[in-house]
């Protein structure tokens, strides 16, 4: 795999000059406190979305494509504050090996290069080509553990969010 040439951060939180590494607790415990960067645009601008916590989003790619699917659109559009991707140096990370080469972490507190403000999430990741449904709770439950290939049949039935 090449090195990307740029990484990104996405926080809902604006004006960040240094990232700090944090124990996420939706990831592996193993993992410990880190910094993660994409080395997509878009999906960096995925992790804006207002998050106490994942357990009511799905995001996943295929090909180029990258898809998010929530089940509370009141609760999204109430809470989407926008937030900014932070472009990062390279050399302060690792490649998240079973990523699909799309995921990378630092154990360091990184500076941030260059910050890009959105006052949505929303428009970001629409502007930014990432396709986002919203869903009911009943059929989020349903394809929240399904095999990627079986979530996409249920998807593309689905009318994608426009602005």
């Amino acid at each position: 795999m090449n090195k990307p040439k740029k990484l990104f951060h996405g926080s809902g939180t604006n004006n960040l000059t240094i990232l700090e590494p944090r124990a996420i607790n939706t990831r592996k415990k193993q993992e410990g406190e880190v910094v993660f960067a994409a080395q997509d645009f878009a999906l960096a601008c995925m992790f804006m979305s207002p998050r106490a916590d994942d357990s009511w989003k799905r995001l996943w790619r295929i090909d180029t494509t990258y898809y998010i699917v929530f089940s509370d659109e009141q609760r999204f559009r109430e809470n989407d504050k926008g937030g900014s991707v932070y472009e990062v140096p390279l050399e302060k990370f690792e490649l998240i090996q079973e990523s699909n080469d799309t995921e990378w972490v630092s154990k360091s507190s990184v500076k941030v290069l260059k910050e890009y403000c959105f006052d949505s999430t929303l428009k970001a990741l629409i502007d930014n080509n990432v396709q986002v449904y919203f869903v009911d709770k009943e059929l989020f439950e349903e394809i929240k553990n399904m095999e990627w290939k079986k979530r996409m049949e249920i998807v593309l039935t689905l009318e994608k969010t426009l602005l």
